[in-house]
Protein backbone atom coordinates (compact mmCIF):
# COMPACT_ATOMS: atom_id res chain seq x y z
CA UNK A 1 0.00 0.00 0.00
CA UNK A 2 2.87 2.42 0.78
CA UNK A 3 4.49 1.60 -2.33
CA UNK A 4 1.48 2.57 -4.13
CA UNK A 5 1.17 5.70 -2.91
CA UNK A 6 4.74 6.26 -3.48
CA UNK A 7 4.32 5.71 -6.96
CA UNK A 8 1.54 7.90 -7.68
CA UNK A 9 3.21 10.45 -6.12
CA UNK A 10 6.32 10.07 -7.81
CA UNK A 11 4.42 10.33 -11.02
CA UNK A 12 2.72 13.76 -9.78
CA UNK A 13 6.10 14.99 -9.20
CA UNK A 14 7.01 13.72 -12.53
CA UNK A 15 3.90 15.57 -14.15
CA UNK A 16 4.75 18.61 -12.42
CA UNK A 17 8.43 18.90 -13.69
CA UNK A 18 9.35 21.53 -15.94
CA UNK A 19 11.89 22.09 -18.56
CA UNK A 20 15.06 24.45 -17.92
CA UNK A 21 15.49 24.55 -21.88
CA UNK A 22 15.12 28.50 -22.50
CA UNK A 23 17.34 28.90 -19.40
CA UNK A 24 20.27 26.93 -20.46
CA UNK A 25 19.66 27.88 -24.18
CA UNK A 26 19.80 31.51 -23.22
CA UNK A 27 22.96 31.07 -20.56
CA UNK A 28 25.16 28.62 -23.35
CA UNK A 29 23.91 29.33 -26.57
CA UNK A 30 22.39 33.02 -27.07
CA UNK A 31 23.52 36.69 -27.32
CA UNK A 32 22.12 39.36 -28.94
CA UNK A 33 19.51 37.62 -31.18
CA UNK A 34 22.33 34.63 -32.23
CA UNK A 35 22.97 31.45 -31.46
CA UNK A 36 26.42 30.31 -31.29
CA UNK A 37 27.25 26.52 -31.64
CA UNK A 38 30.54 25.85 -29.97
CA UNK A 39 32.61 23.04 -31.75
CA UNK A 40 35.30 21.41 -30.24
CA UNK A 41 37.60 19.83 -32.99
CA UNK A 42 41.47 18.34 -33.29
CA UNK A 43 41.20 18.01 -36.99
CA UNK A 44 39.75 18.38 -40.12
CA UNK A 45 38.16 14.88 -39.86
CA UNK A 46 36.07 15.82 -36.77
CA UNK A 47 34.42 18.03 -39.40
CA UNK A 48 34.83 15.97 -43.28
CA UNK A 49 34.17 12.82 -43.76
CA UNK A 50 37.31 10.36 -44.08
CA UNK A 51 35.88 8.99 -46.91
CA UNK A 52 35.76 12.45 -48.72
CA UNK A 53 38.68 12.89 -51.56
CA UNK A 54 40.22 16.17 -52.22
CA UNK A 55 37.81 18.96 -53.99
CA UNK A 56 35.00 16.91 -53.44
CA UNK A 57 34.53 17.30 -49.70
CA UNK A 58 31.32 16.22 -47.36
CA UNK A 59 30.51 16.72 -43.70
CA UNK A 60 30.91 14.19 -41.21
CA UNK A 61 28.24 12.85 -40.32
CA UNK A 62 28.99 13.27 -36.64
CA UNK A 63 29.71 16.73 -36.84
CA UNK A 64 26.01 17.15 -39.03
CA UNK A 65 24.18 15.02 -36.21
CA UNK A 66 25.70 17.54 -33.64
CA UNK A 67 24.35 20.84 -35.46
CA UNK A 68 21.17 19.78 -36.10
CA UNK A 69 20.67 18.70 -32.57
CA UNK A 70 21.16 21.77 -31.32
CA UNK A 71 19.36 23.70 -33.79
CA UNK A 72 16.31 21.49 -33.17
CA UNK A 73 16.29 23.12 -29.65
CA UNK A 74 16.88 26.84 -30.69
CA UNK A 75 14.34 28.86 -31.49
CA UNK A 76 13.47 29.01 -35.52
CA UNK A 77 14.10 32.98 -35.56
CA UNK A 78 17.48 32.92 -34.40
CA UNK A 79 20.42 32.86 -37.06
CA UNK A 80 23.26 30.39 -36.36
CA UNK A 81 26.97 30.68 -36.08
CA UNK A 82 29.18 27.82 -35.85
CA UNK A 83 32.60 28.32 -33.62
CA UNK A 84 34.85 25.91 -34.44
CA UNK A 85 37.68 25.46 -31.68
CA UNK A 86 40.55 23.28 -30.51
CA UNK A 87 42.91 23.42 -33.39
CA UNK A 88 45.07 25.73 -35.51
CA UNK A 89 43.17 25.34 -38.90
CA UNK A 90 45.28 26.71 -42.46
CA UNK A 91 43.57 29.51 -44.03
CA UNK A 92 42.92 26.89 -46.92
CA UNK A 93 42.00 24.52 -44.93
CA UNK A 94 39.58 27.14 -43.17
CA UNK A 95 38.37 27.84 -46.79
CA UNK A 96 37.67 24.52 -47.31
CA UNK A 97 35.43 23.90 -44.22
CA UNK A 98 33.15 27.11 -45.06
CA UNK A 99 32.69 25.76 -48.42
CA UNK A 100 31.99 22.02 -47.56
CA UNK A 101 29.24 23.21 -44.60
CA UNK A 102 28.03 25.76 -46.98
CA UNK A 103 27.80 23.45 -49.33
CA UNK A 104 26.27 20.29 -47.65
CA UNK A 105 23.34 22.63 -46.16
CA UNK A 106 22.67 24.09 -49.10
CA UNK A 107 22.38 20.64 -50.84
CA UNK A 108 19.58 19.93 -47.87
CA UNK A 109 18.00 23.02 -48.45
CA UNK A 110 17.53 21.51 -52.15
CA UNK A 111 16.74 18.56 -51.27
CA UNK A 112 13.67 19.98 -48.65
CA UNK A 113 12.62 22.44 -51.32
CA UNK A 114 11.99 19.62 -54.06
CA UNK A 115 9.91 17.33 -51.16
CA UNK A 116 7.90 21.16 -50.90
CA UNK A 117 7.62 21.19 -54.56
CA UNK A 118 6.35 17.50 -54.62
CA UNK A 119 4.00 17.75 -51.54
CA UNK A 120 2.39 21.21 -52.50
CA UNK A 121 1.75 19.08 -56.25
CA UNK A 122 0.06 16.57 -54.03
CA UNK A 123 -2.21 18.92 -52.00
CA UNK A 124 -3.15 20.83 -55.26
CA UNK A 125 -4.43 17.11 -56.81
CA UNK A 126 -6.05 16.05 -53.92
CA UNK A 127 -8.02 19.35 -54.01
CA UNK A 128 -8.73 18.79 -57.80
CA UNK A 129 -10.10 15.56 -57.17
CA UNK A 130 -11.91 16.68 -54.26
CA UNK A 131 -14.00 19.31 -55.92
CA UNK A 132 -14.19 16.94 -59.20
CA UNK A 133 -15.65 13.87 -57.06
CA UNK A 134 -17.93 16.27 -54.83
CA UNK A 135 -19.39 17.60 -58.01
CA UNK A 136 -20.22 14.27 -59.74
CA UNK A 137 -21.68 13.26 -56.18
CA UNK A 138 -24.28 15.96 -56.34
CA UNK A 139 -25.28 15.66 -59.97
CA UNK A 140 -25.29 11.70 -59.15
CA UNK A 141 -27.50 12.40 -56.09
CA UNK A 142 -31.10 12.86 -58.51
CA UNK A 143 -30.43 9.10 -59.36
CA UNK A 144 -30.63 6.30 -56.97
CA UNK A 145 -30.33 3.48 -59.37
CA UNK A 146 -26.55 4.77 -59.92
CA UNK A 147 -24.09 3.11 -57.37
CA UNK A 148 -21.75 5.67 -55.62
CA UNK A 149 -19.71 3.63 -53.29
CA UNK A 150 -16.56 3.79 -55.49
CA UNK A 151 -17.39 7.33 -55.70
CA UNK A 152 -18.09 7.97 -51.89
CA UNK A 153 -14.10 5.82 -50.97
CA UNK A 154 -12.63 8.25 -53.71
CA UNK A 155 -14.09 11.68 -52.03
CA UNK A 156 -13.30 10.82 -48.48
CA UNK A 157 -9.87 10.08 -49.32
CA UNK A 158 -9.38 13.28 -51.25
CA UNK A 159 -10.69 14.94 -48.47
CA UNK A 160 -8.56 13.21 -46.11
CA UNK A 161 -5.38 13.63 -47.95
CA UNK A 162 -5.98 17.52 -48.23
CA UNK A 163 -6.71 17.77 -44.55
CA UNK A 164 -3.82 16.27 -43.48
CA UNK A 165 -1.98 18.30 -45.49
CA UNK A 166 -3.40 21.41 -44.18
CA UNK A 167 -3.36 20.81 -40.76
CA UNK A 168 -0.66 18.34 -39.99
CA UNK A 169 1.94 17.95 -43.17
CA UNK A 170 2.15 21.59 -44.51
CA UNK A 171 3.51 23.19 -41.00
CA UNK A 172 5.53 20.22 -40.99
CA UNK A 173 7.37 20.84 -44.22
CA UNK A 174 7.32 24.76 -43.10
CA UNK A 175 9.39 23.96 -40.08
CA UNK A 176 11.85 21.59 -42.00
CA UNK A 177 12.52 24.35 -44.70
CA UNK A 178 12.67 26.98 -42.31
CA UNK A 179 15.58 24.55 -40.26
CA UNK A 180 16.90 23.79 -43.35
CA UNK A 181 17.72 27.63 -45.06
CA UNK A 182 18.99 28.54 -41.32
CA UNK A 183 21.35 25.90 -41.63
CA UNK A 184 22.40 27.13 -45.23
CA UNK A 185 23.00 30.53 -44.22
CA UNK A 186 25.27 29.53 -41.07
CA UNK A 187 28.31 31.76 -40.71
CA UNK A 188 31.43 30.04 -39.43
CA UNK A 189 34.36 31.24 -37.56
CA UNK A 190 37.49 29.74 -36.10
CA UNK A 191 39.48 30.17 -33.00
CA UNK A 192 42.14 28.03 -30.52
CA UNK A 193 40.25 28.44 -27.63
CA UNK A 194 36.28 28.94 -27.04
CA UNK A 195 35.60 31.99 -25.01
CA UNK A 196 31.80 32.58 -24.79
CA UNK A 197 30.48 34.81 -26.95
CA UNK A 198 29.24 38.51 -25.84
CA UNK A 199 28.44 40.01 -29.49
CA UNK A 200 28.26 44.04 -29.27
CA UNK A 201 25.63 45.42 -30.67
CA UNK A 202 27.56 46.34 -34.07
CA UNK A 203 28.92 42.61 -34.40
CA UNK A 204 25.65 41.38 -33.81
CA UNK A 205 24.10 43.93 -36.81
CA UNK A 206 27.30 42.74 -38.84
CA UNK A 207 26.04 38.53 -38.40
CA UNK A 208 22.30 39.91 -39.39
CA UNK A 209 23.56 41.97 -42.27
CA UNK A 210 25.69 39.58 -43.84
CA UNK A 211 22.81 37.18 -43.58
CA UNK A 212 20.22 39.52 -45.48
CA UNK A 213 22.82 40.18 -48.05
CA UNK A 214 23.51 36.60 -48.99
CA UNK A 215 20.06 35.85 -49.53
CA UNK A 216 19.31 39.43 -51.92
CA UNK A 217 22.45 38.19 -53.70
CA UNK A 218 20.98 34.46 -54.23
CA UNK A 219 17.77 35.68 -55.17
CA UNK A 220 18.81 38.29 -57.58
CA UNK A 221 21.40 35.29 -59.43
CA UNK A 222 18.22 33.14 -59.12
CA UNK A 223 16.24 36.35 -61.14
CA UNK A 224 18.95 36.75 -63.36
CA UNK A 225 18.64 32.79 -64.53
CA UNK A 226 15.15 32.79 -64.54
CA UNK A 227 15.76 35.58 -67.24
CA UNK A 228 18.16 33.95 -69.17
CA UNK A 229 16.14 30.71 -69.45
Amino acid sequence: MKDRKRIRKNIKIYDRKRSNLKKRLEKEFLDHGIATIPCKVSGMDDIISGYSVEGYESLNSGFVEYINDIVDLVPAEYPVVISIVGHNFTAKEQEIIRNTIEADFDYDLGYVEKENHHHMKIFWWMLVGLVITGIILMILDRWDTIPKELLFVFFWFFADTFVDYLLLGGRELRKQRIKAARLACIKVTFSEKYDEEDYSEDEAEEIYDSLYSKVDVELQDEKKEDINL
